[in-house]
Protein backbone atom coordinates (compact mmCIF):
# COMPACT_ATOMS: atom_id res chain seq x y z
CA UNK A 1 0.00 0.00 0.00
CA UNK A 2 1.32 3.44 -0.92
CA UNK A 3 1.77 5.67 2.14
CA UNK A 4 1.30 8.72 -0.06
CA UNK A 5 2.58 9.91 -3.40
CA UNK A 6 5.25 12.08 -1.78
CA UNK A 7 6.77 9.12 0.10
CA UNK A 8 9.04 6.33 -1.09
CA UNK A 9 6.64 4.09 -3.02
CA UNK A 10 4.77 7.09 -4.33
CA UNK A 11 8.02 8.63 -5.55
CA UNK A 12 8.87 5.37 -7.32
CA UNK A 13 5.47 5.47 -9.01
CA UNK A 14 5.98 9.07 -10.12
CA UNK A 15 9.51 8.23 -11.31
CA UNK A 16 8.08 5.37 -13.37
CA UNK A 17 5.72 7.80 -15.07
CA UNK A 18 8.39 10.41 -15.68
CA UNK A 19 11.03 7.88 -16.70
CA UNK A 20 13.55 9.41 -14.29
CA UNK A 21 14.03 10.14 -10.58
CA UNK A 22 12.22 13.47 -10.50
CA UNK A 23 9.29 14.03 -8.15
CA UNK A 24 8.66 17.61 -9.24
CA UNK A 25 6.83 19.16 -12.14
CA UNK A 26 8.69 19.86 -15.34
CA UNK A 27 11.66 17.58 -14.66
CA UNK A 28 14.85 18.84 -16.37
CA UNK A 29 13.05 21.66 -18.18
CA UNK A 30 12.02 23.09 -14.81
CA UNK A 31 15.52 22.76 -13.35
CA UNK A 32 17.07 24.51 -16.34
CA UNK A 33 14.48 27.27 -16.13
CA UNK A 34 14.94 27.85 -12.40
CA UNK A 35 18.73 27.86 -12.51
CA UNK A 36 19.10 29.79 -15.77
CA UNK A 37 20.06 33.01 -13.92
CA UNK A 38 23.17 31.26 -12.54
CA UNK A 39 26.40 30.56 -14.37
CA UNK A 40 27.89 27.07 -14.29
CA UNK A 41 30.46 26.86 -11.47
CA UNK A 42 31.67 23.47 -10.25
CA UNK A 43 33.00 25.07 -7.06
CA UNK A 44 29.60 26.46 -6.04
CA UNK A 45 28.22 24.66 -2.97
CA UNK A 46 24.55 23.84 -3.46
CA UNK A 47 21.96 22.38 -1.09
CA UNK A 48 18.93 20.60 -2.55
CA UNK A 49 16.50 20.71 0.38
CA UNK A 50 13.82 18.04 0.17
CA UNK A 51 15.81 16.20 -2.48
CA UNK A 52 13.65 13.08 -2.63
CA UNK A 53 15.43 10.23 -4.40
CA UNK A 54 18.25 12.33 -5.76
CA UNK A 55 17.51 12.81 -9.44
CA UNK A 56 17.42 16.60 -9.29
CA UNK A 57 20.58 16.89 -7.19
CA UNK A 58 22.36 14.57 -9.60
CA UNK A 59 21.24 16.55 -12.65
CA UNK A 60 22.28 19.89 -11.12
CA UNK A 61 25.75 18.58 -10.29
CA UNK A 62 26.19 16.75 -13.61
CA UNK A 63 25.26 19.88 -15.54
CA UNK A 64 27.99 21.82 -13.73
CA UNK A 65 26.08 24.29 -11.57
CA UNK A 66 28.04 23.19 -8.52
CA UNK A 67 28.80 20.56 -5.90
CA UNK A 68 25.48 19.40 -4.51
CA UNK A 69 24.38 18.10 -1.12
CA UNK A 70 20.86 16.69 -0.93
CA UNK A 71 18.82 16.33 2.25
CA UNK A 72 15.45 14.69 2.78
CA UNK A 73 13.41 13.58 5.78
CA UNK A 74 12.82 10.07 4.40
CA UNK A 75 15.64 7.62 5.10
CA UNK A 76 14.55 5.14 2.41
CA UNK A 77 14.67 7.83 -0.27
CA UNK A 78 18.14 8.92 0.86
CA UNK A 79 19.29 5.29 0.83
CA UNK A 80 18.06 5.01 -2.77
CA UNK A 81 19.78 8.27 -3.71
CA UNK A 82 23.11 7.17 -2.21
CA UNK A 83 22.96 3.87 -4.09
CA UNK A 84 22.07 5.39 -7.46
CA UNK A 85 24.00 8.67 -7.32
CA UNK A 86 27.13 7.98 -5.23
CA UNK A 87 28.97 11.03 -6.57
CA UNK A 88 26.47 13.31 -4.79
CA UNK A 89 26.40 13.74 -1.01
CA UNK A 90 23.06 12.90 0.63
CA UNK A 91 21.95 13.35 4.24
CA UNK A 92 18.79 12.20 6.02
CA UNK A 93 17.38 15.24 7.78
CA UNK A 94 14.12 17.03 8.41
CA UNK A 95 14.57 20.46 6.85
CA UNK A 96 13.87 22.17 10.18
CA UNK A 97 16.82 20.24 11.63
CA UNK A 98 19.09 20.55 8.60
CA UNK A 99 21.01 23.33 10.32
CA UNK A 100 21.99 20.78 12.99
CA UNK A 101 22.68 17.82 10.68
CA UNK A 102 24.79 20.00 8.37
CA UNK A 103 26.37 22.13 11.07
CA UNK A 104 29.47 24.02 9.86
CA UNK A 105 28.30 23.64 6.23
CA UNK A 106 27.61 26.91 4.43
CA UNK A 107 26.11 26.89 0.96
CA UNK A 108 26.25 29.37 -1.91
CA UNK A 109 22.88 28.34 -3.32
CA UNK A 110 19.91 26.58 -1.71
CA UNK A 111 17.24 25.01 -3.93
CA UNK A 112 13.83 23.57 -3.19
CA UNK A 113 11.93 21.81 -5.98
CA UNK A 114 8.29 21.11 -5.03
CA UNK A 115 9.25 20.34 -1.44
CA UNK A 116 8.36 23.60 0.33
CA UNK A 117 4.61 22.93 0.09
CA UNK A 118 5.08 19.75 2.15
CA UNK A 119 6.74 21.46 5.13
CA UNK A 120 4.28 21.83 8.05
CA UNK A 121 6.38 24.70 9.47
CA UNK A 122 7.55 26.73 6.50
CA UNK A 123 8.78 29.63 8.61
CA UNK A 124 11.03 27.38 10.69
CA UNK A 125 12.26 25.64 7.54
CA UNK A 126 13.37 28.96 6.06
CA UNK A 127 15.07 29.92 9.32
CA UNK A 128 16.91 26.60 9.46
CA UNK A 129 18.09 27.04 5.87
CA UNK A 130 19.21 30.59 6.68
CA UNK A 131 21.63 29.14 9.23
CA UNK A 132 23.22 27.18 6.39
CA UNK A 133 23.75 30.32 4.35
CA UNK A 134 26.28 33.12 4.37
CA UNK A 135 26.72 36.52 2.79
CA UNK A 136 25.71 36.33 -0.89
CA UNK A 137 23.91 32.98 -0.51
CA UNK A 138 20.76 32.80 -2.62
CA UNK A 139 17.68 30.62 -2.33
CA UNK A 140 15.47 29.32 -5.16
CA UNK A 141 12.03 27.90 -4.36
CA UNK A 142 10.18 26.18 -7.21
CA UNK A 143 6.67 25.63 -5.98
CA UNK A 144 2.93 25.54 -6.37
CA UNK A 145 1.26 28.92 -5.83
CA UNK A 146 -2.11 29.36 -4.14
CA UNK A 147 -4.23 31.60 -6.38
CA UNK A 148 -7.53 31.13 -4.54
CA UNK A 149 -9.19 34.21 -3.12
CA UNK A 150 -9.40 34.74 0.63
CA UNK A 151 -6.88 32.01 1.41
CA UNK A 152 -9.47 29.21 1.16
CA UNK A 153 -7.94 26.86 -1.40
CA UNK A 154 -9.74 23.48 -1.19
CA UNK A 155 -6.45 21.65 -1.80
CA UNK A 156 -4.75 23.17 1.24
CA UNK A 157 -3.92 20.77 4.07
CA UNK A 158 -2.16 22.22 7.12
CA UNK A 159 -0.25 20.74 10.05
CA UNK A 160 -0.25 17.20 8.71
CA UNK A 161 3.27 15.70 8.49
CA UNK A 162 2.05 13.05 6.03
CA UNK A 163 -0.30 14.98 3.73
CA UNK A 164 0.58 18.66 4.25
CA UNK A 165 -0.16 20.72 1.12
CA UNK A 166 0.60 24.39 1.59
CA UNK A 167 1.35 26.16 -1.69
CA UNK A 168 3.01 29.56 -1.70
CA UNK A 169 0.76 32.56 -1.15
CA UNK A 170 2.14 35.33 -3.33
CA UNK A 171 0.66 37.93 -0.98
CA UNK A 172 2.69 36.81 2.03
CA UNK A 173 5.78 34.90 0.86
CA UNK A 174 7.94 38.04 0.85
CA UNK A 175 7.17 38.76 4.49
CA UNK A 176 7.49 35.11 5.50
CA UNK A 177 10.89 34.90 3.84
CA UNK A 178 12.11 38.22 5.21
CA UNK A 179 11.22 37.26 8.78
CA UNK A 180 13.38 34.15 8.27
CA UNK A 181 16.33 36.11 6.89
CA UNK A 182 15.72 36.05 3.13
CA UNK A 183 15.11 39.13 0.98
CA UNK A 184 12.95 38.53 -2.09
CA UNK A 185 14.76 39.36 -5.33
CA UNK A 186 12.11 38.22 -7.77
CA UNK A 187 9.07 35.99 -8.14
CA UNK A 188 8.40 34.43 -11.53
CA UNK A 189 4.85 33.21 -12.11
CA UNK A 190 4.80 30.12 -14.32
CA UNK A 191 1.15 29.09 -14.28
CA UNK A 192 1.01 28.20 -17.97
CA UNK A 193 4.09 26.01 -17.65
CA UNK A 194 2.56 24.16 -14.69
CA UNK A 195 -0.60 23.53 -16.71
CA UNK A 196 1.43 22.15 -19.59
CA UNK A 197 3.59 19.98 -17.33
CA UNK A 198 0.66 18.47 -15.44
CA UNK A 199 -1.33 17.83 -18.60
CA UNK A 200 1.69 16.01 -20.01
CA UNK A 201 2.18 14.07 -16.76
CA UNK A 202 -1.44 12.92 -16.69
CA UNK A 203 -1.20 11.78 -20.30
CA UNK A 204 1.96 9.80 -19.49
CA UNK A 205 0.37 8.32 -16.37
CA UNK A 206 -2.66 7.06 -18.29
CA UNK A 207 -0.56 5.76 -21.16
CA UNK A 208 1.47 3.65 -18.69
CA UNK A 209 -1.56 2.32 -16.83
CA UNK A 210 -0.73 -1.38 -17.26
CA UNK A 211 2.88 -0.93 -16.14
CA UNK A 212 1.86 1.17 -13.13
CA UNK A 213 -0.75 -1.38 -12.04
CA UNK A 214 1.76 -4.22 -12.46
CA UNK A 215 4.24 -2.54 -10.10
CA UNK A 216 2.02 -0.53 -7.75
CA UNK A 217 -1.37 -2.28 -8.03
CA UNK A 218 -4.59 -0.70 -9.20
CA UNK A 219 -4.90 1.15 -5.90
CA UNK A 220 -1.66 3.01 -6.56
CA UNK A 221 -2.66 3.86 -10.12
CA UNK A 222 -6.08 5.18 -9.08
CA UNK A 223 -4.58 7.21 -6.24
CA UNK A 224 -2.17 8.84 -8.67
CA UNK A 225 -4.85 9.57 -11.28
CA UNK A 226 -7.13 11.06 -8.62
CA UNK A 227 -4.39 13.18 -7.06
CA UNK A 228 -2.94 14.61 -10.23
CA UNK A 229 -6.33 15.15 -11.84
CA UNK A 230 -7.28 17.30 -8.85
CA UNK A 231 -4.07 19.29 -9.21
CA UNK A 232 -4.54 19.74 -12.95
CA UNK A 233 -8.17 20.79 -12.54
CA UNK A 234 -7.18 23.32 -9.87
CA UNK A 235 -4.60 24.78 -12.25
CA UNK A 236 -7.16 24.92 -15.07
CA UNK A 237 -9.68 26.57 -12.73
CA UNK A 238 -7.15 29.24 -11.80
CA UNK A 239 -6.90 28.45 -8.09
CA UNK A 240 -3.49 26.79 -8.29
CA UNK A 241 -0.43 27.81 -10.24
CA UNK A 242 3.32 27.67 -10.14
CA UNK A 243 6.06 30.11 -9.27
CA UNK A 244 9.77 30.46 -8.64
CA UNK A 245 10.86 32.54 -5.66
CA UNK A 246 14.38 33.97 -5.75
CA UNK A 247 15.79 35.30 -2.50
CA UNK A 248 19.09 36.47 -1.07
CA UNK A 249 20.63 36.03 2.36
CA UNK A 250 20.09 38.83 4.88
CA UNK A 251 23.02 39.13 7.24
CA UNK A 252 21.86 38.94 10.86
Amino acid sequence: MIKGLRWYEGKRLVATVRGSDYAHAGEEEAINFCLSPYSKDKNRLILDAGCGQGGTAHFIQRQGWGKVTGCDIEASSIHYAKEHYPEVKFVTADVVEANQKLKSHFFDLICLFNSFYAFPNQSQALKSLHELGKENTEIVIFEYSDLALENNNPLTIKNDPIKNFLPIRLDNIRQLAREAGWECKEIKEINSQYKKWYQSFLNELKSKKENIIAHFKEEGYLEAVNRYTKIYNAIEDGILGGCVFYGKFIKS
